[in-house]
């Protein structure tokens, strides 16, 4: 197994170490986030009637939202995804709303749950496909400033074509600026 390091990586690391050592008191209620992260997930597909297939995507997303109050933040998602199937390179793009529930008011390490629903659309086997799709999962923001927070994200979504389903586990790294 080959372990890669990059130079964005490496920078949201000793961002997110400097966050821990920060014991100021990041406090967010009526503020606004945007987001941009990118990851990749493994997913399965199951075809009605045929065989299960695999694959790795990479995906790039911007999300924004408001916190309502210290914890509960809603707002909405973009994303745009990449996949290599066997014998087919396929490109979706998604948007719904989204919500997030930061576990701590407070503090330069904050976790938080996430779900979201909404429609996309792919170019999977050169046709244009509609999906719905639902994902839940969650994350942690090591804030680095009052400003600025990296965050880890892991979490399941589901996508619902006309005639198969896809689903799949994600893990994305992403930098979210507070406003």
């Amino acid at each position: 197994m080959t372990i890669r390091f990059s130079l964005p990586a490496c920078l949201a690391a000793a961002l997110a170490l400097g966050a821990c050592k920060n014991n100021e008191a990041v406090e967010f209620a009526n503020a606004t986030r945007l987001g941009f992260g990118a990851g990749v997930d493994y997913t399965e597909t199951d075809p009605d009637g045929a065989d299960v297939t695999d694959a790795t995507r990479v995906y790039g997303g911007v999300d924004f939202g408001h916190r309502l109050n210290g914890n509960l933040e809603l707002g909405a998602l973009v994303g745009l995804e990449s996949a290599d199937t066997p014998g087919d390179r396929t490109n979706s793009g998604k948007l719904g709303p989204q919500m997030r529930y930061y576990l701590r008011e407070t503090g330069s390490v904050q976790p938080w749950l996430a779900a979201a629903v909404g429609f996309g659309g792919s170019d999977a086997g050169g046709d244009s496909n509609g999906y719905a799709f639902a994902s839940a999962g969650g994350g942690i923001s090591f804030f680095a400033s009052k400003w600025v927070a990296i965050e880890t994200k892991l979490y399941y979504e589901h996508e619902n074509y006309d005639d198969f389903d896809k689903n799949g586990i994600r893990l994305a790294l992403g930098i979210s600026t507070f406003f």
